[in-house]
């Protein structure tokens, strides 16, 4: 009775397991969730707010995240654990007070769009004030002027403009404006369908060397990221001045932006260079706003 009994459990759950994944797979794409830290990835999510596709839009998320399936998690534990890799691998940079976070949400109803929007910003800056990290939690709306041009152009929100950017680089046949008048289904389907193309290609042809990468970041960082966190669990690290911190950024945010992506460029090709700079051949950048 006990060995059937375990039979039955042991269907059951593989049943479950099965209708899950399908209704991930079926499931229709309402909103686009977009993290750029330097590592950039960009979320599919359902009308429940689970991720149901993603993709890594440029070779510094392939390495930081490469080793996370993010299906199936709520956006917010999303945003934690994308955060939390970049913390690992060095991308946060818990030594310094200028990480930047910047956060485009998109939704066809504008008032569900503003309303993630807040909420995902809050999100992001609740981990860097719980791990007492340095940084600005920006929205995409201030740091990309072209999503604004883009959105006055076709009088579309800000957020729609950057699902409009992601589409076209997935197929370039298709027009700015082909795009911004596409019914919403449409847009969503061609976004989640070229996110499971493309991850499915990372895990085929560049995966490993990715993790290679991850592995060689983490052990560089992990001293200080562990010494950090210790100091924050033994009440020694002051909170940083956060509202100071965005200040500068919105003041100087170009230069502030670029210094910040040079540095995890040096960072990405000293690790390549500690690997093997013959075998690593990383993903062409596909975030549009970089």
């Amino acid at each position: 009775m006990k060995k059937l009994f375990g039979l039955i459990i042991a269907l059951v759950l593989s049943v479950t397991l099965i209708a899950c994944s399908s209704t991930i797979e079926e499931a229709q794409g309402e909103s686009l969730l977009v993290i750029d830290i330097n590592p950039s990835i960009e979320f599919v999510l359902d009308d429940e707010d689970n991720v149901i596709s993603y993709t890594f839009n440029n070779a510094d998320a392939e390495i930081a995240a490469g080793d996370i399936d993010f299906v199936g998690m709520h956006y917010e534990d999303a945003i934690d654990t994308f955060m939390n890799a970049a913390v690992q691998t060095g991308y946060i940079d818990v030594s310094t007070t200028d990480n930047t976070v910047i956060i485009t949400f998109g939704n066809d109803d504008m008032a569900v769009e503003n309303q993630l929007q807040t909420q995902a910003e809050t999100r992001a800056q609740n981990f860097l004030e719980e791990h007492k990290i340095g940084g600005a939690v920006l929205s995409g709306q201030i740091v990309y002027e072209e999503l604004q041009t883009l959105a006055d152009q076709y009088d579309i929100s800000i957020g729609k403009a950057r699902m409009v950017q992601s589409a076209l680089a997935t197929d370039e046949t298709l027009t700015e404006q082909e795009l911004a008048e596409m019914p919403m289904n449409d847009l969503m389907e061609l976004i989640t369908t070229a996110h499971r193309e493309t991850v499915e290609a990372f895990v085929e042809q560049r995966k490993d060397e990715a993790i290679a990468l991850q592995q060689q970041m983490k052990a560089t960082v992990q001293n200080q990221v562990q010494q950090h966190e210790q100091a924050v669990e033994n009440g020694e690290v002051e909170t940083p001045d956060y509202d100071a911190i965005r200040s500068q950024y919105i003041n100087n945010i170009g230069m502030m932006v670029d210094a910040y992506q040079q540095r995890a460029n040096e960072m990405r090709d000293n690790a390549i260079d500690e690997v093997d700079p013959d075998e690593y051949k990383p993903s062409n950048d596909n975030n549009p706003t970089n």
